[in-house]
């Protein structure tokens, strides 16, 4: 019998609570001692939304497009667990929300399939994506491996607070188990992290610290922030900053408002059929945001050079030695 450890989590959005859990759950921590720890992980994803009344609403597009392009972010470092570690993200939604939604399934759909070319192109091939269609949500997608793989013992890996949502498991699956862990690292819950999306970060009181620290390090904060205000049709000028050239607050300002750009072209639906009227106005966006891209790159290019000079004057060394080896690496990684 092979140990299989599972993750369950709605991630609207991920938290480093969620993230914990994840990697506690590839890393097995939980396996006792003389039994082999798993290799195989399912981190089980709702693709469905987050809408309830008087709080925050969130998207199944906005969290998904967050976890392609922000938390699948390079810099950000995360989903990185070994090439003897195999982790499957699950992506499912309910029979009933396919029915009634094809069109944001397929939006939803085209969305994944970023995040498995994001994966794809960071070389993580043992991180794998999959989609599912179940009759009411993750836990039906563990259901059903539990009961097609008999021989194997499943242990999902869980905050405390959701061990009792999950004890019914028992009576249909005599080969799952579970593992508890305390989720709220930075001692923020989801439902507070969303509270404080709504909230103006200009706002008396408003501790920026503390809401960052809600999420994984590594994860652009304010990318997350403001992908889930514009989204929820909050102001998303109002959070972006601006800042002086030569500054990495500089790249980071070009970066947030190709993010905002972005997502204006996607609502003009321009691949699709009822949308190719407006094909000409998202070209010109995009020359646009290919143009803040360069911009972007030149200004992190000056910003190496400063970090390189800057560190070789308290060495002693050149300026022109430091100009002439910078242009070599770029040459060579040009080519």
């Amino acid at each position: 019998m092979s140990r299989v450890t599972v993750m369950i989590g709605a991630m609207k959005p991920m938290t480093a609570g969620h993230y914990r859990l994840i990697t506690e759950a590839v890393a097995d921590s939980q396996c006792p001692e003389g039994e082999t720890p798993a290799n195989e992980t399912y981190v089980l994803v709702s693709m469905q939304d987050r809408i309830k009344k008087n709080e925050f609403p969130v998207r199944g597009e906005t969290a998904l497009s967050a976890l392609r392009d922000i938390y699948m972010d390079p810099q950000a470092g995360l989903f990185q667990f070994g090439e003897d570690k195999y982790v499957k993200l699950v992506f499912c939604h309910s029979q009933k929300f396919g029915r009634e939604n094809p069109e944001r399934v397929a939006e939803m759909r085209e969305i994944i399939s970023g995040i498995r070319e994001a994966l794809g192109s960071r070389g993580l091939s043992n991180v794998s994506v999959d989609i599912e269609e179940v009759r009411s949500g993750p836990p039906d997608v563990l259901m059903g491996l539990a009961e097609s793989r008999p021989e194997d013992h499943f242990v999902l890996y869980t905050g405390d607070d959701d061990l009792r949502k999950y004890q019914y498991f028992k009576k249909y699956a005599t080969n799952v188990d579970f593992a508890g862990f305390e989720r709220f690292e930075g001692g923020m819950s989801g439902t507070e992290v969303r509270s404080l999306f709504q909230t103006d970060s200009d706002t008396e009181g408003f501790d920026t610290d503390r809401f960052g620290s809600a999420f994984p390090q590594g994860v652009d904060v304010s990318r997350v922030r403001q992908r889930y205000r514009t989204d929820a049709g909050l102001d998303p000028l109002k959070e972006i900053k601006r800042a002086d050239k030569g500054t990495p607050d500089y790249s980071r300002y070009l970066q947030e408002m190709i993010d905002e750009l972005q997502h204006i072209k996607g609502t003009y639906n321009y691949r699709k059929k009822e949308g190719k009227q407006y094909r000409k106005e998202a070209s010109l966006i995009q020359n646009t945001i290919s143009e803040l891209k360069r911009q972007k790159r030149k200004n992190d290019r000056l910003n190496e050079i400063e970090n390189d000079n800057t560190l070789n004057e308290s060495k002693g060394i050149d300026d022109r030695q430091v100009l002439k080896a910078w242009f070599k690496r770029l040459y060579k990684n040009s080519h």
